[in-house]
């Protein structure tokens, strides 16, 4: 009986400690294939005024883990979604984490994917801005016009069919340099 619970009790050290223990490439957001579409698509055709809704996405979502608050403007159009990425005072995450999560290609890949599922899945958002507080401070705002330029469509068009969701937004990072050629990411130094 005290090597089967000595058995169970390795056994269960064992699963938590392969639980906790992530590798770097597993908590790296580089690739935007860690957007889980199947629990996005729950809060399709959400309003700007639905704080719940709002929230739900933005923790679905790439860097949610440093989603400091957020904002959303209803008094009047245009309506919008304001992010502010950082870490809270009372977080147990540590600064030079954040800061390493926080590396170029990471802050690109969330900053467009984010805003682009925001603009697929709520209704009535009419602009995006993303504020993050690292050592050199980046602010990124764009409107739904201007990507659904980008994109050529409707982007509320996207939740109608995951696959080409996936296929054209996710899956394809080349167009995100083109984006962001003629759309910067502003820096406060």
């Amino acid at each position: 009986m005290k090597k089967i619970f000595v058995i169970g009790i390795i056994l269960m050290f064992s699963f938590s400690v392969l639980i906790g223990c992530e590798s770097s490439e597993d908590k790296s957001v580089n690739s935007t294939k860690k957007i889980n579409i199947e629990k996005l698509i729950e809060y399709r055709d959400s309003y700007v005024g639905d704080n719940s809704a709002v929230g739900g996405i933005l923790y679905n979502l790439p860097g949610n883990m440093y989603v400091k608050q957020f904002s959303l403007q209803t008094n009047n159009t245009p309506y919008s979604i304001k992010v502010d990425y950082g870490l809270d005072k009372n977080s147990n995450l540590k600064k030079e984490d954040f800061n390493k999560f926080w590396d170029s290609e990471s802050v690109k890949n969330i900053f467009l994917n984010n805003a682009t599922t925001l603009f697929i899945l709520v209704k009535n958002v009419d602009e995006v801005e993303f504020n993050l507080d690292t050592p050199n401070k980046q602010s990124f705002s764009i409107t739904r016009k201007e990507l659904e330029t980008f994109y050529g469509k409707d982007l509320r068009e996207y939740s109608n069919d995951i696959s080409v969701w996936k296929k054209e937004i996710i899956d394809s990072s080349e167009k995100k340099e083109d984006l962001f050629k003629n759309h910067s990411i502003i820096t406060a130094e």
